[in-house]
């Protein structure tokens, strides 16, 4: 009898999120019709849309992108990919307490950052990208127990960076110019994520 009244319980407690349920099985076949557009178009915005600027983005997108999707057919949830790169707006508060500005040129230069697999030029005269990109690494160097070296150009670099590579901490290196980046720097950044021993050796070995 107390087995038979507990289920009963339960099946009435379950019975007041079929209502739930119902509508996320809605949300996702809609979602589903509209997932390839959405993916193609948020592909597009981050592979190509970095070196333009915010006027430029907006022309492309407006005016050449969304109109070649509704031209041939493609359907899309939302005309700002920047929704479907950052999955909602919560991003935009964490990246707002690290010092990044909330303007949208800006959001949408560090929603490139975070979804790109490649190291990224910020052209940064005010030094805002500087100081969000140094608060964040911080923030996930403290989450992951690993350290943040900033550092300016020397003899001293080499031994932090290698120093790093073993470790897993992250380097930051302020105030270079062309004349000043070693080689050794090079071969690191050419070298992908992820760098083992190897790697270390292959930097050690540079002149």
């Amino acid at each position: 009898a107390a087995r038979l009244d507990l289920a009963q319980r339960l099946v009435r407690a379950l019975s007041s999120e079929n209502e739930r349920w119902a509508a996320n099985v809605q949300s996702l076949v809609q979602q589903r019709k509209v997932l390839i557009g959405d993916v193609l178009l948020a592909a597009v915005f981050a592979s190509y849309i970095g070196p333009f600027s915010y006027g430029l983005r907006e022309e492309l997108l407006t005016q050449r992108w969304v109109p070649w999707f509704e031209e041939h057919g493609l359907p899309f949830s939302e005309p700002d990919p920047m929704c479907t790169l950052t999955s909602g707006s919560s991003r935009a508060s964490v990246w707002g307490n690290q010092g990044l500005p909330l303007d949208p040129f800006s959001l949408q230069n560090a929603t490139l950052i975070e979804v790109s697999s490649r190291f990224p030029l910020l052209v940064d005269p005010q030094l805002q990208g500087l100081a969000w990109v140094t608060a964040r690494e911080r923030e996930l160097a403290e989450a992951q127990g690993r350290q943040v070296h900033v550092v300016q150009p020397g003899k001293a670099v080499f031994d932090v960076v290698r120093q790093a590579l073993s470790s897993g901490d992250t380097v930051i290196v302020e105030n270079l110019t062309g004349e000043a980046i070693d080689p050794f720097l090079m071969s690191v950044v050419r070298t992908r994520r992820g760098m083992d021993n190897a790697a270390v050796r292959q930097a050690s070995e540079c002149p």
